[in-house]
């Protein structure tokens, strides 16, 4: 109970950090919104695979060492959710990411 309360409280932190970094990367004049969208698909990504992850039992240090590897992989699938999201009003931003979220986090069958 300890381990999953102390990762819950590192996930927190952690996508805390990742909204911070989003916001001040807009504050930045001309390349701000185009960075802040580009980390924004990243975190996207992160966020959709951390469930699975959590399930392989792979550590904070594996999921973000996945993630730093594999960035151009994480980019290009957190890329359409934010795209759709990205603009909105963050009650809005919310609501079009409930409905989005499952078509991210399945399996396609062949």
């Amino acid at each position: 109970m300890t381990i999953d309360l102390v990762s819950s409280v590192n996930t927190i932190i952690l996508y805390g950090n990742f909204a911070l970094f989003i916001t001040f990367l807009r504050c930045i004049p001309f390349v701000g919104s185009i960075l802040s969208f580009l980390v924004y698909s990243i975190v996207m990504s992160y966020y959709c695979f951390e469930y699975k992850w959590i399930n392989q039992d792979w550590t904070m240090e594996q999921r973000m060492v996945y993630a730093e590897e594999h960035w151009a992989y994480c980019l290009g699938f957190g890329l359409p959710a934010t795209t759709l999201i990205f603009f909105l009003s963050t009650l809005r931003a919310g609501g079009v990411f409930a409905l989005i979220y499952p078509s991210v986090s399945n399996l396609p069958l062949p």
